[in-house]
C-alpha cells in the first residue's frame, strides 16, 4: 500500500511502486482527480482519442517493420512482422468508434461517418452491427455526391462497399443506375448481371440491363431483357416497359440491316451505301464538337468504354422511328439521331449545326440529371449550335410587345420538358424566347455560373430556386433582363 496525496492505493506487485510513485510525481490534481485516474476506468473520449492514436502509431510501427524486412529481402521475418498487422485493440474502442460514425450519420457527415466506421470495422470486422452501419454511411456519401454531380466519385465511394456485402443485388443495381446516369453503360452490365445471379426475378435489374443493350445497339437483346422485367416487375411499371418494347421493335425493324462504325468518341450506326460518306463527315464534325462543346461546358464525356450512340437516318426511316413531326430533323433522346436529306447530305454547315444542337442536349442532359427545363435546354443548344441569326433577338423582342397577348407564356411556363408544339406560330415563339434566354445566360454569365445552375437542378432544385441560389435573381427579375438585353440588342 503506498499513499497518492493522501489516497491509499494498492500496488499488487513490487514492480507497482514505481509506476505508484511515478502518478504521485506527475499528479497535480485533486485527490478525486487523482482517485478517478487510478480506480475508475477511462471512458471519456480524450482517453479513447489517446488509444487510437496510440494504436495507429503502433500499427504505422508495424507496417514499417514489414517493408524495411522486404527491402532487405527477407520475406520470412517480413511475413513474421506482418503477422503483428493484425488489429489487437479491444472491443470497447471499436463501440467508441461506431457509436462516433453513427452520430455523424446522423448529422450528415457522411464522409466523416465513413472514415469513422472503417477504423471501427477495422478493429472490429466480425461486428455485424457495423458492417451494416458502414455499408449504411457508403451508401448515403455516395448519394449526396451523386446529387453534387460527382457521379463518378460516387460509385468510387459506393464500390468498396461490395467487400461488406458482395451479394447484395440492390446495392449492385445501384451501382449500375449510377453508371448508366453517366452513359457508362457497359460498365454498368457486370453489376447487373451479378444482381441477376442472386435474384433472377429481379425485374428492375432486368429493366437496366435492357437499357445497357439497347443503348449499345443490341435491340434484340434489349427487348428480351424488357420483356423478362414486364413478367418480373411491378405493374406500375408496365406501361413504360411495354413503351421501351415498342421503341426498340420500331428501331431493329428499320436498322437491323445498319453497319455500325466506333470512331473516337462516337458509335456511329447507319445504312450501307450512300451514307458511307456522310457519316466519315458527321463523325469528324462529332470529334471537333466534343472537345468544343466539352471546352464550354467543362464536361468531357468517359466513353472508352461506351461511345455515344449516333444513328443517321433518311427521311422515312427518321419519321418511323421517331414518331415526330415531319419539321423535325434531329433529335436527343438518349441516342443522337439524324435525319439525312438530300438538301443537308452534301451542306456541311448544316451537319455541323443539327449534330451541335443534339450534342449541347446530351450535354445538358448529363449535367443537369435529364431534369433541365425546356427553355434552358433549348436555349443553350439553339444558341450553341448557332441555329439563329443576330437578327433573331429583334424578332423574339416583336414577338414580346405584339403576340404576347396570343400567347402569354413566360419562362416558368415552359418549364415543362413535353410541350404541345403543334401550332407552328407557337412553337417558333418558344423557341425564339428559350433561345433569348440561353443567350443571354452565355453573354452575361460565366461557364462556372451555368454549369452550376445545371449542377443545382441536378441536385433537385426547383428552377426558381436554383435561379435565386446561384444566379441571385428570382424568375420575375431573370425574364426582365432577358428582355431588357434583347431588346437593346435587336
Amino acid at each position: 500500500m503506498t499513499s497518492v496525496r493522501g489516497i491509499q492505493v494498492r500496488c499488487a506487485r513490487p514492480n507497482d511502486l514505481a509506476w505508484c510513485a511515478g502518478i504521485r510525481r506527475a499528479s497535480i490534481r485533486s485527490k478525486l482527480g487523482a482517485y478517478r485516474t487510478l480506480l475508475k476506468p477511462a471512458t471519456d473520449e480524450m482517453t479513447l482519442a489517446s488509444e487510437t492514436r496510440f494504436f495507429i502509431r503502433r500499427m504505422l510501427k508495424r507496417f514499417t517493420r514489414v517493408l524495411v524486412a522486404l527491402v532487405l529481402g527477407s520475406l520470412s521475418l517480413a511475413s513474421a512482422y506482418a503477422q503483428e498487422l493484425a488489429p489487437t485493440a479491444g472491443p470497447r474502442q471499436a463501440d467508441y468508434l461506431n457509436s462516433r460514425g453513427v452520430r455523424h450519420f446522423e448529422d450528415q457527415q457522411y464522409d466523416l461517418a465513413v472514415t469513422t466506421l472503417e477504423q471501427a470495422f477495422m478493429v472490429a470486422p466480425g461486428n455485424e452491427t457495423i458492417r451494416g452501419n458502414l455499408l449504411r454511411a457508403r451508401w448515403k456519401a455516395a448519394e449526396q455526391l451523386h446529387e453534387e454531380g460527382k457521379t463518378e466519385e460516387a460509385i468510387e465511394k459506393l464500390v468498396p462497399a461490395l467487400e461488406l456485402a458482395p451479394e447484395d443485388p440492390t446495392l449492385l443495381v445501384y451501382i449500375a443506375t449510377l453508371q448508366i446516369s453517366i452513359s457508362h453503360h457497359r460498365l454498368a452490365a457486370p453489376f447487373l448481371e451479378e444482381a441477376l445471379a442472386a435474384k433472377p426475378a429481379f425485374g428492375d435489374a432486368w429493366y437496366l440491363l435492357g437499357e445497357v443493350h439497347y443503348y449499345d445497339g443490341m435491340l434484340d437483346h434489349a427487348i428480351l431483357d424488357w420483356e423478362q422485367a414486364a413478367r418480373e416487375g411491378p405493374s406500375e411499371n408496365q406501361s413504360r416497359v411495354q413503351e421501351r418494347i415498342a421503341k426498340a421493335r420500331r428501331e431493329l425493324k428499320v436498322e437491323s440491316g445498319f453497319k455500325s462504325d466506333e470512331r473516337g468518341h462516337f458509335a456511329l450506326r447507319f445504312s450501307s451505301g450512300e451514307m458511307n460518306s456522310v457519316a466519315l463527315t458527321v463523325s469528324r464534325i462529332l470529334e471537333d464538337l466534343y472537345y468544343e462543346l466539352g471546352g464550354q461546358f467543362g464536361l468531357f464525356p468517359k466513353v472508352p468504354v461506351s461511345p455515344i450512340p449516333v444513328i443517321l437516318y433518311d427521311a422515312e426511316q427518321f419519321t418511323e422511328v421517331t414518331e415526330v413531326q415531319e419539321h423535325i430533323g434531329a433529335l436527343f433522346d438518349g441516342k443522337i439521331r439524324l435525319k439525312i436529306t438530300p438538301d443537308n447530305r452534301q451542306d456541311i454547315e448544316k451537319l455541323r449545326q443539327m449534330a451541335a444542337h443534339e450534342y449541347v442536349h446530351l450535354l445538358i442532359y448529363l449535367l443537369a440529371g435529364g431534369k433541365s427545363p425546356f427553355w434552358l435546354n433549348e436555349g443553350l443548344a439553339q444558341y450553341h449550335s448557332e441555329t439563329w441569326t443576330q437578327s433573331h433577338s429583334s424578332r423574339y423582342w416583336e414577338w414580346v410587345g405584339s403576340a404576347s397577348a396570343k400567347y402569354p407564356v413566360t419562362l416558368a411556363d415552359l418549364d415543362e420538358d413535353k410541350l404541345n408544339l403543334s401550332d407552328p406560330e407557337f412553337a417558333e415563339a418558344v423557341y425564339v424566347k428559350a433561345f433569348a434566354a440561353g443567350r443571354y445566360l452565355r453573354n452575361r454569365f460565366t461557364r462556372e455560373e451555368v454549369t452550376n445552375l445545371l449542377s443545382s437542378i441536378r441536385a433537385g432544385r426547383k428552377m426558381s430556386d436554383a435561379l435565386q441560389e446561384v444566379l441571385g435573381l428570382t424568375y420575375e427579375q431573370f425574364e426582365i433582363q432577358v428582355a431588357q438585353t434583347n431588346s437593346s440588342a435587336g
